[in-house]
């Protein structure tokens, strides 16, 4: 599982020019699933999300009083996950990328759906949208902190 983690001041997602979610802080999290996480039994798999949950909300990653000391659990915040199948793509060779290492649509939604639930469970402002949708997404970030978890 890979997430890119962006510290936000706003962000967005807009689907079909009409559906619109957004939050006013503080991360926009990109999330996708490698191929070795659908073949995980289910007891590894349940670890692997309560581990990303347990990064997502103790990993010291937001600026406070100009020093990245402050995470998800000591402050007010909200949290936009969207999916993003091309995290997995690579270009080792030539000007094509493969997504080898992505896998299936349904086997990964399945896992993307259990990290949504758990985390709707510990944390009151998630929001999320369709998997595998066509989205706009507009961010402004509040400084350049992006952070890539792979687990």
């Amino acid at each position: 599982m890979k997430l890119v983690i962006s510290v936000v001041e706003k962000a967005s997602i807009i689907i079909d020019n009409k559906e619109r979610k957004e939050i006013w802080e503080w991360l926009l999290v990109y999330m996708w699933v490698l191929k070795q996480d659908c073949e995980l039994s289910e007891k590894e798999l349940m670890e692997k999300i309560e581990k990303v949950s347990n990064k997502l909300q103790n990993m010291q990653i937001l600026v406070r009083e100009w020093k990245i000391n402050t995470s998800l659990n000591d402050i007010n915040w909200e949290l936009l996950l969207v999916s993003n199948f091309t995290l997995y793509g690579k270009n080792k060779k030539w000007n094509k990328i493969d997504f080898l290492d992505s896998w299936k649509f349904d086997e990964s939604k399945k896992i993307y759906d259990m990290l949504v639930e758990k985390l709707e469970k510990d944390w009151v402002n998630l929001k999320t949208w369709k998997f595998g949708a066509y989205m706009e997404i507009e961010s402004k970030n509040n400084w350049p902190l992006n952070y890539v978890l792979e687990i």
